[in-house]
């Protein structure tokens, strides 16, 4: 039986990172872990990734583009995503606090960071202007869930202008 790879924003960033970094050594931050679904997908697929991960595992409330889950569903991501972090060891380290008190946790810069957590513009625009500076040059910052936050939408556009890269299933990205 042929298994048909599926296309999505996961395998979007897995395969724009491999391209851009190959098989080096590198490390990368993702913001917003929920159940360990990009984790899984980029650790699984990249066996020289240092990943950091980044999630509160709190609910998001009152926002154009908030976390629509309730505290259960959010409960049971976290358990879901200890299961997989567990599996890469010391390839990853997660941090269960919000994404601007987490960036004081990483002492290392980066080959990439994803922006897939609160997509509200501010939160938006401050994991970027947070994380942008632990960024090599030559790396990448992308996220997830483009043109889902209008305010967030309009903020990345705003700062990377004609730099935006566009892919499937919301997925964006700059080279730095």
């Amino acid at each position: 039986m042929i298994r048909k790879e599926v296309i999505n924003h996961h395998t979007q960033a897995l395969h724009t990172l491999q391209e851009l970094f190959g098989d080096n050594p590198i490390v990368g931050v993702e913001i917003g872990t929920a159940g360990g679904g990009l984790t899984k997908t980029l650790l699984y697929h990249m066996p020289k990734l240092k990943l950091y991960t980044i999630d509160p595992y709190i609910r998001t409330e009152g926002s154009e583009y908030g976390m629509l889950l309730a505290q259960e569903q959010v409960d049971r991501s976290e358990v879901e995503a200890d299961i997989v972090l567990k599996r890469f060891g010391f390839r990853v380290v997660a941090i269960k606090k919000k994404s601007d008190d987490a960036v004081k946790d990483i002492k290392e810069k980066v080959e990439f960071v994803w922006i897939d957590g609160n997509h509200d513009g501010d939160q938006v625009e401050r994991d970027i202007d947070n994380y942008i500076p632990l960024v090599k040059k030559g790396g990448l910052l992308g996220g997830h869930d483009y043109g889902y936050a209008t305010d967030a939408t309009d903020i990345i556009d705003a700062k990377f202008g004609d730099k935006l890269q566009l892919g499937i299933d919301a997925a964006w990205w700059v080279y730095l």
